[in-house]
């Protein structure tokens, strides 16, 4: 769970807590303009919410076993476990599941239905808000250089490979990847399938507002919702006396 640490030199687990937070207030953004009825947008919220939920475990686990396919795969199974435990639903679970590299194939298979039932919607929302969420920083504006545009997508996977340089913390993992997606490795798969979901996300939202966003554009466009309901509650709180 999030603990907090005494040590001055140990980072607190405030930062993981704010990360899940800001997430909620993403995926709540996109939930609301795909037009998610309220009970998936909420086990969307809590699932968001809870992500994160055994970080320490995990970490833990990555230094002792190693980063592996196998060692995230039983640092999910923990966290599954304390999920069940404390009563939430399989919904729920299923979605906070949906990030991360162990999340790929899922996502994949998901991406090649016509026709999506609102979990499968919801679950798309929650990886691509992950890909893009760099602890519970705003998001930066596209770059642009030439015909290249980058997003919060690119820089995020940009900065997986660098630590999945031979010698690097994420290097077998990545290479990991080659044995289930032809090849790629696990952060070129991560590229390719988030890309399509950020294209995906873009048409639902086309279809439910009639609003076109370049996919590239979608971050801005998320964090652009978050600062629009800040300023609404501003504005509806009362006045000091």
């Amino acid at each position: 769970m999030w603990k907090e640490r005494p040590e001055p030199q140990q980072r607190s687990w405030r930062n993981v807590s704010e990360h899940c937070l800001v997430e909620v207030a993403r995926v709540n953004v996109l939930a609301s303009r795909i037009g998610l009825e309220e009970q998936v947008t909420s086990d969307l919220r809590i699932a968001a919410a809870l992500h994160d939920l055994m970080k320490d475990n995990e970490i833990h686990l990555l230094k002792a076993e190693g980063s592996s396919y196998a060692t995230y795969a039983k640092a999910s199974e923990a966290s599954n476990a304390v999920m069940r435990q404390a009563g939430f639903s399989e919904n729920i679970i299923r979605l906070a599941n949906s990030v991360g590299h162990e999340s790929l194939e899922e996502t994949q298979r998901i991406l090649t239905k016509t026709e999506l039932d609102p979990y499968d919607k919801a679950y798309l929302l929650l990886h691509y808000i992950d890909d893009i969420t760099r602890g519970s920083e705003w998001i930066d504006p596209v770059e642009t250089n030439g015909d290249i545009r980058r997003n919060e997508l690119d820089r995020r996977i940009d900065k997986n490979e660098v630590n999945a340089q031979p010698g690097g913390y994420y290097a077998g993992l990545n290479e990991e990847g080659r044995k289930y997606f032809f090849g790629e490795t696990t952060f070129e798969a991560q590229r390719r399938i988030g890309m399509l979901v950020e294209e995906r996300i873009a048409v639902m939202i086309y279809e439910t507002t009639n609003q076109k966003i370049p996919p590239k554009e979608l971050p801005e466009f998320i964090d652009a919702g978050v600062r629009e309901g800040i300023d609404a509650i501003q504005i509806n709180l009362p006045s000091s006396i």
